[in-house]
């Protein structure tokens, strides 16, 4: 696989490659929404342990594209992935993904193409 196709790689379930800012924000709005109706939805049903082997899947497949998204913005910008993990904390993760999305790409890079 070349070089080339790391850095363009779109795909939400793949931590490799680089994200713009557009998609960026796109993807975790989208995820948040879909996450508050998914969890809304949840709420409203009754107690089982299919529901919550549902809501559990459902909340892997909703946080890792969100995480997975941070790792490639921070690699876009410049920083280190590691600083991901500061998503653990919700007031932290917030500020994270301001930062992430008003910070520019790294100076020489060239935007990524999404094919």
């Amino acid at each position: 696989m070349a070089m080339r196709d790391l850095e363009n790689n779109t795909s939400i379930f793949s931590y490799k490659g680089k994200i713009n800012r557009g998609p960026f924000i796109l993807l975790n709005i989208v995820l948040s929404v879909v996450g508050a109706l998914f969890s809304a939805v949840a709420e409203s049903l009754p107690p089982d342990i299919l529901l919550a082997l549902i809501v559990l899947v459902g909340a892997v497949f909703i946080v890792v594209p969100s995480i997975f998204s941070f790792i490639k913005r921070c690699r876009t910008v410049g920083i280190s992935p590691w600083w991901v993990l500061v998503t653990i904390i919700p007031l932290a993760s917030f500020i994270l993904f301001i930062t992430l999305a008003i910070m520019k790409r790294k100076r020489g890079d060239e935007p990524v193409v999404y094919t």
